[in-house]
């Protein structure tokens, strides 16, 4: 997870029920790149490259993640014996196979239901030549027969953005249609715009319409979200970022339509330390005529930008009290190994409700010279300035660290064969420079001099 998914979980977080976005988007996994994670399936890739000795030229080991197992617990508060409250295992995902590209085919999901696994559900998915996820197929046992619960079905754009999802349940003879969305895109592969709509039995009934604008660093800036009054579509809310000159976001305000004019309900302000390997956000409501205290939090990054913890708390009124708090683990070649969350009570004395997911996984490795993931570097050695070949087909997150694991630059960059960095106020030495999507990563070496 990249520094810039921040904001929005702090501001998600605060008041969830606020904010459709996150119940209803959730559906399509074609959010705004800036705002939201995107992961294909269980399958992640990273790419570790070792330079050779002109820093110019990379050779990449491919390491590619195929999960075994997925087990889910779930936090119990409702066991009459104090002893059983905690964690309690409540399902897993077994029997994965995958294609020789890697990507999942089909997975077994099991209940544990009194000390024993129960066969309870089957996902199967497909793919298009491109390795994008066309269907997926959720079936349960009914007691005495494998049957159809819903499809999802996605198509994508030259460059491989979704374009449609729909969603389709099981009459019992055919697949019914349930709620669909189409997706929009500007040349740099940032989403502008996302139509939701429901069918209401006899026809599709729009739902609500977001758009949404970005700089010229592909930070999104802003977003309006229209929702359905029945007869039209109108005004919900919007909000807008801004950010450092590391492209970090700063500062969030949200409003919402009174049905005459945009109103402000809440401001969010956020600060990292020096290496940008934690920092502190701080949320205001507002009352009407002031900004009010609303939450705070903290958060804590590893030495390769993923996010490794968060901690949020909520006004009471009269002092902080805790919310929630969320943890992830890595191994050396960025996969996720488990995540965990826990809520706490009005209270913010007891938590009431938790999950946690631990991934159990193999890697396969294979050394491919001047990979197509691969990316050129020059000049190198450089003043400052330097440029990187990337391929077309994608969106990359570039990311600069000095020899402290402290990020110095980041920015994201969409179908572009060239992009030029600039980072000449760095102090003289060797630097790491990391280029991923959403499927792999590489790192190149360059010197400052």
């Amino acid at each position: 997870m990249t520094k810039t998914l921040l904001i929005s979980a702090m501001a998600f977080a605060m008041n969830a029920s606020a904010i459709k976005g996150q119940l209803l988007t959730n559906h399509t996994n074609a959010k705004p790149a800036h705002l939201w994670e995107v992961k294909n399936g269980n399958i992640h890739t990273a790419i570790l490259t070792k330079a050779a000795a002109s820093f110019n030229v990379a050779q990449t080991e491919t390491i590619l993640q195929e999960n075994d197992s997925i087990y889910h617990w779930q936090w119990d508060t409702l066991s009459t014996n104090p002893l059983n409250i905690g964690w309690g295992l409540i399902s897993k995902d077994a029997d994965l196979v995958y294609d020789a590209n890697s990507n999942l085919l089909s997975s077994s999901v099991y209940s544990w239901i009194s000390g024993t696994w129960s066969h309870s559900g089957e996902l199967t998915y497909t793919y298009d030549a491109n390795n994008n996820r066309l269907t997926e197929v959720f079936q349960y046992w009914n007691g005495l027969a494998w049957t159809n619960s819903y499809i999802n079905t996605k198509t994508y754009d030259a460059s491989n953005n979704i374009i449609t999802h729909l969603n389709q349940d099981w009459n019992g003879s055919a697949w019914d249609d349930n709620f669909k969305s189409a997706f929009t895109y500007d040349v740099n592969n940032n989403q502008l715009t996302e139509l939701f709509q429901t069918w209401t039995g006899t026809a599709w009934e729009d739902t609500y319409y977001d758009v949404y604008t970005y700089d010229a660093n592909h930070n999104q800036l802003t977003g309006v979200s229209q929702e359905w009054n029945g007869t039209a579509l109108v005004n919900s809310y919007q909000f807008s970022y801004t950010y450092n000159a590391a492209n970090f976001p700063l500062t969030l305000i949200y409003q919402t339509w009174s049905g005459t004019a945009w109103g402000n309900y809440m401001q969010s302000t956020v600060t990292y330390n020096g290496s940008n390997t934690q920092g502190s956000y701080i949320s205001e409501s507002w009352d009407g005529t002031a900004w009010g205290n609303s939450g705070l939090g903290t958060f804590t990054f590893d030495a390769n930008g993923n996010q490794t913890s968060q901690s949020s708390q909520n006004w009471d009124g009269t002092n902080y009290v805790n919310s929630n708090q969320e943890y992830d683990s890595f191994d050396v070649n960025n996969f996720t190994i488990g995540h965990s969350s826990q809520s706490y009570n009005n209270a913010g004395t007891a938590v009431e409700y938790g999950d946690s997911t631990h991934y159990y996984f193999h890697t396969l490795v294979g050394v491919n010279a001047l990979s197509a993931e691969a990316v050129g570097l020059f000049p190198n050695p450089t003043t400052g300035q330097f440029t990187l070949e990337l391929p077309t087909t994608a969106t990359y997150q570039v990311e600069v660290f000095n020899t402290l694991g402290q990020v110095v630059y980041t920015s994201s960059v969409s179908n572009a064969t060239q992009h030029t960095i600039h980072i000449g106020n760095a102090p003289v030495g060797v630097y790491n420079v990391r280029v991923r999507n959403e499927k792999s990563s590489v790192n190149q070496i360059v010197i400052i001099n």
